[in-house]
C-alpha cells in the first residue's frame, strides 16, 4: 500500500466515523432530585377544591421544556412525608438542568418577582399573517415590531387593548380583564389567567391561558374553554412575546412583556 493510498484509506475511514457521530441521539438519564421551599407557595392553594401547587408545577415545566405539543417533559414531583418532596424526571444531561435551575430559584428567599405588561389586538387575520404569526405559535417581538402589528391593525379598524400591569410571585395564579368591564355571566369579553415560574433569575415562563367571558372564581383552576393553545411563554426580563388565537377571518394576537424580574418583594401598590 502506497503512502499516497495510506491516506486516502485514513480520510475514508474518517468520512465514515464523522457522521456516525453527528447522528447519535443526546444521551439520555434518569434522575431524582430534591425539591426545597415549596411551601410557601401552597397559600393559593389552600382553598377546598384547589388545585395542588406540585400539579400546576408540573404541568407548567411539562410543557414549558417539552420539545412541542406532542412530546411533554416527563416530570413526576411527589411529595413524600419523609424525604421531603423530590423530583423523578428523565432527559439530556442540559434539560435535567434546566429543571434543577427551576427548583434552585423556587428555593431562594425572596423568590424572583415580575412585572408583566398584556395587551390585546384584534385584526384581520390575513394582516396578522402578514406579520409572521402563525396560530398558537409564541413569537418574539419587541416595541418596534409590536407597534407595526397595532399600526396595521388600525388601518383595518382593529383593537388594542391594553389589560392592567401586574406584578406577580411564583406559582402564584392572577386574573386580568379590561379595564372598566364588568362580568356579566353571558359577557365575551377576552380574560387572561396566568401563573408564573422562575426558570433563571432573569428569566421565567409565564404559562397563560385566553377566555371568553368569565374565568373560574378561583383563580388556581384551569379555564375549561381556553382559546390559546400552548400557553407558554419564556421571557427574560426587558422581553416581550405574542401568539394569535384565529376566530374564523379575524385574529385576536395577546403581547406579553415582561417588564422586570428581580429577588425582591416590590412595595405596595399606592391607593390613589
Amino acid at each position: 500500500m502506497s503512502k499516497r493510498h495510506g491516506v486516502v484509506v485514513r480520510a475514508g475511514l474518517l468520512a465514515l466515523v464523522v457522521p456516525l457521530a453527528a447522528q447519535q441521539e443526546p444521551v439520555q438519564m434518569a434522575r431524582v432530585l430534591r425539591v426545597e421551599g415549596l411551601a410557601k407557595y401552597d397559600a393559593a392553594a389552600s382553598a377546598e377544591g384547589a388545585v395542588p401547587t406540585l400539579d400546576r408545577l408540573v404541568a407548567i415545566l411539562r410543557e414549558a421544556l417539552g420539545d412541542g405539543a406532542n412530546e411533554k417533559f416527563p416530570l413526576v414531583l411527589v411529595a413524600n412525608s419523609a424525604r421531603g418532596t423530590i423530583c423523578f424526571t428523565r432527559g439530556t444531561q442540559e434539560r435535567i438542568a434546566a429543571v434543577q435551575a427551576v427548583f434552585d430559584e423556587l428555593a431562594k428567599d425572596p423568590p424572583v418577582h415580575v412585572r408583566l405588561q398584556c395587551s390585546l389586538v384584534t385584526l384581520p387575520a390575513a394582516v396578522a399573517l402578514e406579520h409572521s404569526l402563525k396560530p398558537n405559535l409564541v413569537k418574539a417581538t419587541d416595541e418596534t415590531n409590536f407597534g407595526k402589528l397595532v399600526r396595521a391593525a388600525m388601518q383595518k379598524k382593529g383593537t388594542l387593548g391594553n389589560l392592567p400591569e401586574v406584578t406577580v410571585a411564583p406559582l402564584a395564579p392572577f386574573h386580568l380583564q379590561p379595564a372598566g368591564k364588568p362580568a356579566a355571566k353571558d359577557d365575551q369579553v377576552l380574560r387572561v389567567r396566568g401563573e408564573m415560574v422562575p426558570v433563571t433569575a432573569s428569566e421565567v415562563v409565564v404559562a397563560l391561558q385566553l377566555v371568553r367571558g368569565l374565568l373560574p372564581a378561583d383563580t388556581t383552576q384551569l379555564p375549561r374553554a381556553s382559546v390559546l393553545q400552548p400557553p407558554c411563554f419564556r421571557l427574560a426580563a426587558g422581553g416581550a412575546a405574542m401568539v394569535m388565537i384565529v376566530e374564523g377571518d379575524d385574529a385576536v394576537v395577546l403581547m406579553v412583556r415582561c417588564v422586570s424580574a428581580a429577588h425582591e418583594v416590590p412595595p405596595p401598590t399606592k391607593e390613589k
